[in-house]
């Protein structure tokens, strides 16, 4: 008598054996093997790229597709462990037209980020929130530790080949970082851990994270310095570069006026509305028990004032600087501060200022007026006049060259048809005054007063003066701050 015995199936929570597989449901039609290696190649899953869950579930997301030769019409993540670098999945589909049901047990799945940091990417404190109020490093600390990410950043490379980042959220990992005062320096003191899942068969997925301990002191020992003085210029910079403001405007005054100040004193003086930094200035005034810096006198300042530092277009009424901030001490005298001592440079653009009229080609007059007068006394006629001959004598002339440290002959001046003798017996007057007197000069910043109004007042960069014998007209060619154009003013002697 033949006995037959009929074990009982066992179901299991573990994956099997490493490297084994094992058949499925039964299937009918030709069949085919395929391997392990197939499988994970037409997925792209690669050991040490991906995490065991993550490979399982990939894979078991692919019930009604078709990848390459295989189309699984069945596909199932059974178990995993990420720590262990484990997973165990059952695919049913077709391989070129035949039938393949397997079930897989796979190892080596270790975790992507299980490797020891090696070197800094990136270890930066944002410092706004210590310098807008001037904070001790205590302060600072307490400050920005609830939200630790949104002021430090920290990012790693590990041995691997991958990077890591502090507060990056993410399926692998977890680095967080406590900040301290270590003797005056900021002391960064990070944890990272991996985070691992697994998933027995018939339950429900577990994660759990744990520190990686081997880092390497490089990583451990991160200390950075706290804001300096120059950190205090940048924020500052930062927070007015893209404010016009910070020109102060004069609907009243020509551009050129403001420019024509700043190149023979060498500084924007009045120029800067320092009521935009006011709150900067007083809270770094003094330093106080949970303050860090005293940086007396903080003050916008021209960069290059002589270089190109300052334009100005009287025609658009417009005034171009470019600035930078540091502190009254460091630009004394004209002084050009050191790099550690100013901010970086700006251009701004600010208009508002007054305005050449529009016709101001037609109507030269309603800024400069000229005319000639009669020598009280002398000699002059219409004959004596008409032989006058003046060749393109430049009475101003902007300098661009050769111009001295006092910028006391930054134009070239001269004085033709002059009051005092002229031997044609007439002179040049400017708004109502003969022209010696009208003169530009240093004190004056070489600017002259506009008609109408004396306090008004404007540079001119280019005039010149040309008369032809027997002719009875004075061409006078004038260029403005702002244009290239020369416009053209053409007078006779009010009498003979």
């Amino acid at each position: 008598m033949i006995l037959l015995f009929a074990g009982c199936p066992q179901s299991s929570d573990k994956i099997s054996k490493p490297g084994s597989t094992q058949s499925g449901t039964t299937i009918h039609g030709e069949k085919i093997d395929i391997s392990e290696t197939e499988l994970l190649t037409a997925l792209n899953l690669t050991r040490g790229s991906q995490s065991a869950s993550e490979a399982a579930k990939k894979i078991a997301a692919q019930t009604g597709k078709n990848v390459g030769r295989l189309s699984f019409t069945e596909a199932k993540s059974l178990a995993y462990d990420d720590e262990a670098g484990t997973f165990k999945v059952k695919v049913v589909g077709k391989k070129n037209g035949k039938n393949f049901d397997k079930t897989f047990n796979v190892t080596g799945f270790t975790h992507p980020y299980a490797s020891p940091p090696q070197s800094a990417i990136q270890v930066e404190f944002k410092f706004d929130a210590g310098i807008e109020e001037n904070l001790s490093i205590d302060k600072y600390i307490e400050k920005i530790t609830p939200n630790l990410k949104a002021h430090l950043t920290f990012s790693f490379s590990l041995q691997n080949g991958k990077a890591i980042t502090l507060g990056y959220d993410n399926d692998y990992y977890e680095l967080t970082a406590q900040v301290s005062n270590s003797n005056g320096e900021l002391k960064i003191s990070p944890e990272y851990k991996l985070k691992y899942k697994k998933k027995l068969r018939g339950e429900d997925e577990t994660s759990v994270s744990t520190a990686y301990t081997s880092a390497m002191p490089v990583f451990t020992g991160q200390k950075k310095d706290y804001f300096t003085e120059k950190d205090v210029f940048e924020h500052i910079f930062n927070k007015v570069k893209d404010d016009p403001e910070l020109i102060v405007a004069d609907a009243g005054s020509y551009a050129s006026s403001k420019y024509a100040f700043a190149m023979v004193l060498n500084n924007g003086g009045t120029l800067f509305n320092t009521g935009k930094i006011a709150q900067y200035v007083n809270v770094y005034n003094t330093k106080g028990a949970d303050n860090h810096r005293e940086i007396k006198n903080i003050t916008p300042a021209m960069d290059n004032v002589r270089g190109g530092g300052i334009t100005a277009d009287d025609y658009e009424g417009k005034l171009t600087v470019n600035f930078y901030i540091s502190k009254a001490e460091y630009i004394a005298d004209g002084n050009t501060p050191d790099d550690k001592e100013k901010s970086g440079s700006y251009t701004v653009v600010r208009s508002g200022f007054k305005k050449l009229p529009s016709d101001i080609s037609s109507n030269v007059r309603s800024v400069l007026e000229f005319s000639l007068g009669k020598i009280t006394d002398g000699n002059g006629t219409q004959d004596t006049w008409k032989k006058r001959r003046i060749n393109n004598t430049a009475l101003i002339s902007m300098k661009y060259t050769g111009i001295n440290s006092t910028y006391d002959n930054w134009f070239s001046l001269n004085d033709d048809l002059k009051i005092t003798g002229d031997t044609s017996g007439f002179y040049l007057i400017l708004n109502g005054q003969d022209y010696t007197s009208r003169m530009p000069n240093h004190q004056d910043n070489f600017l002259v007063p506009t008609n109408g109004d004396e306090n008004v007042k404007i540079l001119i960069k280019h005039l010149q003066i040309s008369k032809n014998v027997g002719e009875e007209e004075l061409t006078i060619r004038v260029q403005f701050m702002g244009g290239n154009d020369t416009e053209t003013v053409k007078i006779k002697p009010q009498s003979y």
